[in-house]
């Protein structure tokens, strides 16, 4: 029976990298391939590579790109020109098998070319988890009763943890924050809690090999309609020992509404239990949206359904700005 088993993860990650590098337009990588494989290709021209060099250019490199490989590369292109990174560039005349040529699309910002989430919506929610997990926070405290509390915030450099502002204000921080994982980090100091915005920055103190692990490619934007999402985050889960990442599903419902006190909020369909405060909030195309917030509802009407409400990338912004921390978080530019 054939091992119809998805590709590792990985691979899928080096075989997509390599993808944007191989159909992209850098010169001397198209001047090494066409020695390797000997492409004799017109002077003042540029004719887009096919997915077969695409194999060959893989083996060169000890990449595996045969057999059920084979298959998983030219599906894996396929998604990605879906998803917009590659271009239809026409069939190789000459080519019968996976004679489908591509060219890099101008979807990659600078941002992302420094980590691989922009391989989101390709390989899907998998990558996301595996790449962001590393830098979730679990932060923990107690409140003024004495009893233990949790949130959770994302490590955005090797200094500085964002979360939400009650976090913070509702308990006293213990010495350090957890991440997924093995690994801590001492607290320094609250250096951001804007109570009005919902918006905290702690500054921590991460070992060596903690610091190894900052995601590499993050980037913030604010929501749109109908996004996708995913929360993360450390929400108390009954009869276990120690606090375990979460992932909950759903969608944008609405990427901006106006409350009480001028904050400026956006809802979502995902289920953000007690625990995920502060969490981020991240679209099917791997960039984050904003924190999770307080959930909106009647205090009258427990019994009915809560809208989850999110902090959005630009209020996150404009906090960070006022608290004289600009530039420290990293918004998708466009260039």
């Amino acid at each position: 029976m054939p091992d119809t088993s998805p590709p590792p993860l990985a691979w899928s990650v080096r075989v997509g990298i390599e993808a944007a590098r191989f159909f992209g337009t850098d010169q001397e990588l198209r001047r090494t391939v066409q020695a390797e494989q000997r492409i004799n290709e017109p002077e003042g021209s540029f004719v887009p590579f096919s997915v077969m060099q695409f194999n060959q250019y893989l083996a060169e490199r000890h990449i595996e790109s045969t057999g059920r490989r084979a298959n998983d590369i030219e599906a894996m292109l396929g998604r990605m020109a879906s998803a917009g990174i590659l271009f239809d560039g026409g069939i190789d005349p000459g080519g019968s098998l996976m004679a489908r040529r591509y060219i890099l699309g101008a979807s990659l910002t600078s941002q992302q070319r420094r980590g691989a989430l922009w391989l989101a919506p390709v390989i899907g929610p998998e990558l996301v988890i595996n790449v962001m997990a590393p830098n979730l926070a679990h932060i923990t405290g107690v409140d003024s009763k004495g009893d233990s509390r949790g949130g959770s915030g994302l490590l955005i450099d090797s200094q500085h943890v964002v979360t939400a502002a009650h976090v913070v204000t509702d308990m006293t921080l213990d010495d350090v924050v957890h991440f997924s994982g093995e690994h801590q980090a001492a607290v320094d100091d609250v250096v951001l809690c804007d109570v009005r915005r919902d918006v905290a920055v702690i500054r921590v103190i991460l070992p060596a090999a903690v610091e190894a692990t900052v995601v590499g490619g993050l980037t913030f934007r604010d929501p749109e309609w109908a996004d996708r999402v995913m929360v993360m985050g450390f929400p108390p889960v009954p009869t276990t020992l120690t606090a375990h990442l979460t992932v909950q599903t759903g969608e944008v419902v609405n990427p901006s509404v106006g409350t009480i006190g001028d904050g400026e909020w956006f809802l979502y369909s995902a289920v953000a239990r007690p625990g995920n405060s502060g969490g981020p909030i991240i679209a099917a195309d791997g960039r984050v949206l904003g924190l999770v917030t307080r959930e909106f509802s009647d205090e009258a009407e427990r019994a009915g359904l809560p809208f989850f409400a999110g902090v959005p990338t630009g209020t996150i912004a404009d906090a960070l700005e006022e608290g004289s921390l600009s530039g420290l978080l990293p918004i998708e530019q466009w260039d």
